[in-house]
């Protein structure tokens, strides 16, 4: 009680503005998508009132201009495709890719595991509140508990966020009681996953973690991981019913076949530019397709939505951002590199089968980690020489300081 209540003083009256927005930013995704929403809302009216909108847009080291172009497309389409959702998406991930922009321009080190660790510990708490959930409906054998975030899979990408980063704090740690501490973590979300019945998601961690461990050359680690997955899916095989709706994939993927079919008569209907966001929602009643929000695809949903410009201008600055990712940060920081690769193929995987990345919590979560890659650029060196480490109370002098940091 003590640490939170020096914690909450020096938020109070010693940290910088733009930390208290970041870890604002943050806070918010683990408070719902209406608090979510007016957490962007609010950052884009700071943005303007400052005066740091254009510098931001027009920021060349960033690629911001491909990243603007994108969402400038996301706005205008549906516009002309009677497409209303679609134009209020835009909108929506417009001010997400500006507060990936902001983030990276503002965060350090420091400031980027001090959002790590308040992740963390919102995660601990919206895994009670799943359990919470469960006991209160779990009598309902189709519930599944979502905590606060609208949908049981986008809680799954959630979970499978916050164990990427407990891996990664895993792996800079030396002090026992942190290590406890991201452990415990890991561990009160993989009960949340259990409850929130997320098949894909246990796939996606297992290979993130496994990446993780191979990119960082933890090879004992990864022996470990490989042997515990195979005695895994032998007692998954045995017993299918211990993970649940385990028996169902073979009904589903018909399902999902049904969907991308609906999709790609959507796609071909407008394939260069798409029809804006959530264009499955209008295709589905013309073709007497299944009624659902998206396409199931994270490729098919791209295209469906922007189109092939749209896919051109992703795949362009992406692009751009694993050559920054691979010059800047592989031969300094492998640890962060990792986080970063573990992030991207997370999403890609289960993008497979499903489009979670496509909402507020989920986006803004992907668009705080990528934009880690701030902490890296030549103004802020000094915050990368070293690494973070909780401070117990903020009012220390420099030499009580020096004891909680070291060179890497």
């Amino acid at each position: 009680m003590i640490h939170i209540k020096v914690f909450l003083n020096g938020l109070k009256n010693n940290v910088p503005l733009d930390e208290k927005i970041l870890l604002g930013l943050t806070a918010a995704i683990f408070c719902g998508p209406v608090v979510t929403i007016v957490a962007l809302v609010a950052l884009t009216l700071y943005l303007i009132y400052s005066q740091k909108m254009a510098s931001l847009i027009l920021d060349r080291r960033s690629g911001s201009i491909i990243l603007i172009a994108f969402c400038v497309l996301g706005m205008v389409v549906p516009v002309f495709c009677d497409n209303i959702r679609g134009f209020f998406v835009g909108i929506a991930v417009a001010m997400i890719a500006l507060a990936a922009l902001y983030i990276r321009n503002t965060v350090t080190k420091p400031r980027f595991e001090k959002m790590i660790d308040l992740a963390c510990a919102a995660s601990i708490v919206c895994a009670g509140l799943a359990l919470g959930q469960q006991l209160l409906f779990g009598a309902d054998v189709l519930y599944r508990p979502d905590a606060v975030f609208t949908n049981a899979n986008y809680y799954a990408t959630i979970i499978e966020f916050v164990v990427i980063l407990c891996a990664y704090k895993l792996l800079g740690q030396n002090s026992r009681r942190r290590k406890l501490f991201y452990a415990g973590t890991i561990a009160a979300n993989l009960i949340g996953l259990y409850l929130c019945e997320c098949r894909t998601a246990w796939t996606v961690i297992f290979a993130a973690v496994l990446m993780m461990l191979f990119v960082n050359k933890r090879y004992k680690a990864l022996a470990i991981q490989m042997v515990v997955g195979g005695c895994a899916l032998g007692v998954l095989y045995l017993v299918p019913q211990m993970l649940p709706r385990l028996t169902q994939v073979g009904d589903d993927f018909y399902v999902r076949a049904s969907i991308w079919k609906t999709a790609l008569h959507g796609i071909s209907q407008h394939p260069l530019l798409g029809q804006g966001g959530m264009t499955y929602m209008q295709v589905f009643p013309q073709v007497g397709g299944l009624a659902t929000a998206h396409a199931h695809n994270l490729l098919l949903d791209i295209l469906l939505n922007y189109g092939l410009v749209g896919l051109g201008l992703l795949v362009t600055y992406f692009s751009q951002f694993g050559k920054k990712l691979i010059t800047q940060c592989f031969g300094r920081d492998r640890r962060f590199f990792s986080l970063i690769l573990c992030f991207a193929a997370a999403v890609m995987i289960h993008g497979v089968l499903d489009v979670t990345i496509f909402w507020l919590q989920t986006g803004l979560m992907f668009a705080i980690v990528c934009g880690g890659i701030g902490c890296f650029e030549p103004g802020r060196e000094e915050a990368r020489l070293y690494h973070y480490h909780p401070i117990p109370a903020p009012n220390y002098t420099m030499r009580r300081l020096q004891p909680h940091y070291r060179k890497k």
